[in-house]
């Protein structure tokens, strides 16, 4: 029960570092490019993605915990494919019906590693919120 708790706790904390980058993303698209419309959606959408992704990784790691060997690791071999298919689609629709710019949702993407560096930043000031002891 222990693990879980800090497994969901992790999550949480990239997910607000993951909205504190959209937030701040969308502040510099809005004052500082031109095609602002654009890309704030391509952005917004690779955000989106970065928090999904986040999201199913946690499930997949939760769920491959409680199995043994081989189907863990085929398990989050196949959890990945899925992940990194979905991403491919949900770009090839933006691409083809020119919703959102491209690079814009890969710059979004990005979110996903700035939450995983910054997470440990992130825990120590959700902690000190919540007055919580780890």
């Amino acid at each position: 029960m222990i693990k879980f708790k800090k497994t969901s706790s992790v999550l949480i904390d990239m997910i607000i570092t993951d909205i504190l980058y959209l937030v701040l993303g969308e502040l510099v698209i809005l004052g500082f490019l031109p095609n602002k419309k654009l890309y704030a959606i391509g952005f917004l959408i690779g955000v989106i993605v970065s928090i999904i992704s986040s999201i199913h990784m946690n499930v997949t790691l939760v769920h491959s915990i409680n199995q043994l060997g081989k189907s863990a690791v085929k398990r989050a071999i196949l959890a990945y494919s899925i992940r990194i298919f979905t991403i491919v689609i949900i770009f090839c629709i933006m691409y083809f019906t020119g919703i959102g710019d491209l690079i814009a949702g890969l710059v979004g993407m990005l979110a996903l590693k700035l939450s995983a560096y910054l997470q440990s930043f992130t825990h120590r000031i959700t902690k000190r919120m919540y007055n919580e002891e780890t």
